[in-house]
This record gives C-alpha cells, structure tokens and sequence, in this order.
C-alpha cells in the first residue's frame, strides 16, 4: 500500500498518449469495485473492454482528456467528446 502524505495535492493535466494503461486501470478497477452490484458480467465486460488502452489513446488524441494525480500516482481521468462529459472515473 502507498503512503500518503499530508496536505494532499491532487493535480490535473491533459492526458498524454503514455497515460492510456494507467487511465484503463483506473477505470476497470473502478468498475469492477463499484459497478459490480449495478450491472450484469456481460455489460461490465463490455464496459471495461471499452476501457482498453488502445481506444483511450484514440480518445486521447481526438477528444479532450484529462487524469489527475495524487503525488505522482494517476487517480482519476474525464473526457470531453464534444460537449458531453465521458469516462468520469476516480
């Protein structure tokens, strides 16, 4: 487990390509800790099989993507595709 130290300074960025498995673990574990009393195995599946690092890093380079991260350790990412709100995950 990672130590913390106090104040924390969470920082956000534009994502880079680089950061696309990071983002994919994010979000898999985010939906499989969270999500996983709201949706059937099949619909997880396909959610997390959305998240795969090769279609973030299409996001990345089309849409506006951004991570943030707590002492260095990505955290959280959002997108912007159009003018809809996407991929919130923390």
């Amino acid at each position: 487990m990672r130590k913390l130290h106090l104040p924390l300074q969470v920082s956000v960025r534009r994502a880079k390509i680089e950061d696309a498995a990071a983002m994919s673990r994010v979000i898999r574990e985010t939906l499989y800790s969270t999500n996983a009393n709201d949706y059937p195995a099949p619909i997880l599946a396909g959610m997390a099989a959305r998240a795969a690092p090769t279609h973030l890093r299409r996001h990345i380079r089309e849409d506006f993507a951004v991570v943030a991260e707590l002492e260095g350790w990505l955290v959280g990412t959002g997108m912007l595709v159009g003018n809809e709100i996407r991929k919130l995950y923390v």
